[in-house]
């Protein structure tokens, strides 16, 4: 299966058009890819962490020509923080003719300050997580926490066209009424974070995976489809690797394991 793209499906993705593309590739935006044998655009992990880097920053509110400026610039911290900076400074003048609405949030804040620090800007599918596994879990490991945000935000960030957001509410729902499985998979998952400190060819790679891979096999949800017939999305093998770039190469290994261990022989 391939891992690059054409230009129409990296637009797709990225929730732009082929046209947007074009234009930030004429702006320096983008920088030349590598082409196929016909001559065809062809995009690959490099392109879409730049791309993502780009859709963020035109988020916050920069320009074109300030994206090129920060993108291109070898100290684009200094720069974007100069920025925001600036920014702070014109929002903090337009707070007086916003005291009303300023009042009401500083009044909702102060009532649910707890459930809107630990919510607000977090991915949908961390919070299924999160909400499934307990807050505590992610309070007493933030470095877990972390992780499983970056993967989040990458299974949310673009259109993979996997189902995973009714896939992890639908497994969420079950682990309410069942908390001795629910405490199984969270053991597994201190397990995974904790993989990051051994070897790649350690031992404790291949029986993590074994046991996960028995976990998922016995998890039965009614309407759920098994493991290794979910749907897969067109970009598979493009989304597997940019997961695996956020882990850790034992944890790497694990999810190939995993995978490997759970896809439906031929013979099925």
């Amino acid at each position: 299966m391939r891992s690059k793209l054409y230009i129409g499906e990296f637009a797709r993705l990225n929730r732009l058009s082929v046209k947007t593309v074009i234009h930030y590739h004429k702006l320096g935006l983008l920088p030349e890819c590598g082409r196929s044998p016909a001559g065809y655009r062809l995009y690959g992990l490099d392109d879409m962490k730049r791309i993502l880097l780009i859709r963020r920053l035109k988020e916050l509110g920069l320009s074109l020509k300030q994206i090129g400026c920060l993108v291109a610039d070898s100290d684009a911290r200094k720069l974007l923080q100069e920025y925001l900076k600036s920014r702070e400074q014109e929002i903090t003048g337009q707070i007086r003719t916003l005291e009303s609405q300023l009042a009401s949030v500083r009044m909702m804040m102060a009532q649910h300050s707890a459930e809107l620090s630990e919510s607000l800007g977090d991915p949908p599918s961390y919070q299924y997580i999160r909400g499934a596994l307990g807050r505590e879990l992610y309070e007493s490991n933030p470095g877990m926490a972390r992780q499983e945000k970056q993967l989040c935000e990458i299974l949310d960030g673009y259109e993979w066209d996997t189902g995973h957001e009714q896939l992890l509410s639908d497994v969420a729902a079950h682990f309410q009424n069942n908390p001795d499985l629910l405490q199984r998979f969270v053991d597994l998952g201190i397990r995974l974070h904790e993989l990051a400190a051994v070897p790649a060819n350690s031992l404790e790679v291949e029986e993590l995976a074994r046991d996960y891979a028995t976990a998922l096999a016995e998890l039965s949800i009614p309407g759920l489809p098994s493991p290794g017939s979910y749907p897969e999305s067109p970009f598979a093998s493009l989304m597997d690797e940019m997961l695996q770039d956020a882990l850790s190469p034992s944890q790497a290994r694990f999810m190939e394991l995993c995978h490997s261990m759970l896809k439906p022989s031929k013979e099925e």
